[in-house]
């Protein structure tokens, strides 16, 4: 590549990522505005067992399943992306206020439903455009910096949204993240992506290689054992510890935090230490809330596994999506890839929550909490197979 077009390219893919991390502080805000109330929502407002906020967390699996292909096969048939990129954000962005009008659980299946659906096609998207305006070297940096604007959004919104659900309600917080996912779009229609190197169609699956496939098991397996937790935490926070809307979001505020003060520095070290040794930490990191719910003497011991958990989760987050990048080879494959790891990722991650659920129900929520944490804590072995990719990067 010319001098020049080089110059040029590079000056491009700044202002790209600089609108992507200002579209992902504003999207991880409406997220966290929400989200972390919807499971807690349905326990107090609908008296939901384990089981149904299992079966609440499998129906975004799911969709999510069966949505990432379609989706895929969209987005290499388009010249589109961004605006579809786009409208699925709007769509999510309205869906957190319908989740906040439900009346019974049976609406709020439908509407996760619906939200998982067009989520499913700014997933695809996120990650194509992502390695557009990225190169391999410094991916696993840009990644941090777009998580940690992510967890700064939700440092801000999670505890504001929480004090407006303990004064006016659900529906103040689904107000509230409407608004802001509406807002994060804008961003996004101003981004300069070339797409004709994603446009081509490819009619067979020559993005599959064994890094590829072995990551696949991997992740699916580690997901299905992440997950069994998902739907402890809400029963634990009314069940057990009976924590008002403010300190939930007090917790997801400390998670935040944290998530903004490690993910820079962890996205750092995958790119110079490797992909493997950060994935490999972050299950052990991870199994401190399942096992600090279930055994925390107060509600203080529950932020100290906040921050432990949530460390492992930045870890987590930035080594799986850049090793993901690295394992796929060519950017034309890339949302075949990522609707391939979504498929994946949407059966197991259906399949773990229900069996916490119903574990919930039979055992009992702490000897499910001590089951959940030992299932987590499993994910270092599993990740051991893997290959580091950064050399070959």
């Amino acid at each position: 590549m010319p001098f020049a077009k080089r110059c040029i390219r590079m000056r491009r893919n700044k202002s790209n990522i600089l609108k992507l991390t200002i579209f992902n502080l504003l999207n991880g805000a409406s997220w966290q505005a929400m989200i972390p109330y919807i499971p807690v929502m349905a326990t107090e407002r609908f008296k939901a067992s384990g089981s149904d906020i299992g079966i609440l967390n499998a129906v975004n699996g799911l969709v999510s399943t069966v949505a990432n292909p379609l989706w895929g096969f969209v987005s290499h048939r388009t010249k589109r992306i961004m605006l579809l990129f786009a409208l699925s954000q709007i769509a999510v962005a309205f869906s957190w206020l319908a989740m906040s009008l439900s009346t019974n659980m049976p609406q709020l299946f439908v509407v996760q439903g619906m939200q998982s659906f067009v989520a499913a096609l700014g997933s695809v998207c996120s990650l194509v455009v992502l390695s557009l305006v990225t190169e391999v070297t410094t991916r696993g940096s840009v990644n941090a910096v777009l998580f940690t604007a992510w967890g700064i959004g939700g440092f801000i919104a999670a505890p504001l949204s929480g004090w407006l659900i303990d004064l006016f309600g659900y529906e103040a917080s689904g107000i509230l993240a409407s608004i802001l996912g509406a807002i994060s779009t804008l961003p996004l229609l101003t981004l300069k992506v070339d797409v004709k190197s994603i446009s081509h169609v490819h009619r067979s699956f020559d993005f599959v290689n064994r890094d590829y496939v072995q990551f696949l098991i991997a992740i699916g397996t580690w997901t299905f054992l992440w997950s069994m937790a998902w739907p402890l935490f809400p029963l634990s926070q009314v069940r057990i510890f009976n924590l008002s809307k403010s300190t939930i979001g007090y917790l997801v505020m400390v998670g935040g935090l944290v998530g903004i003060l490690s993910r820079i520095p962890l996205g750092r070290l995958c790119d110079r230490l490797g992909r493997r040794p950060i994935l490999l930490i972050s299950p052990i990191l991870l199994s401190a809330l399942p096992l600090g719910y279930a055994l925390a003497p107060t509600v203080e011991w529950l932020f100290i596994a906040t921050v432990i958990t949530n460390v492992g989760f930045s870890a987590y987050l930035v080594s799986s999506n850049t090793y993901l990048l690295d394992v796929t080879e060519g950017e034309e494959r890339l949302a075949y890839s990522m609707a391939m790891y979504n498929i994946v990722v949407g059966i197991t991650s259906s399949i773990g929550p229900l069996a916490g659920g119903v574990l919930s129900d039979y055992l009992g929520l702490e000897q499910a909490l001590l089951l959940a944490a030992f299932a987590r804590a499993l994910g270092s072995l599993i990740f051991m197979i893997l290959p580091e990719t950064l050399r070959r990067a």
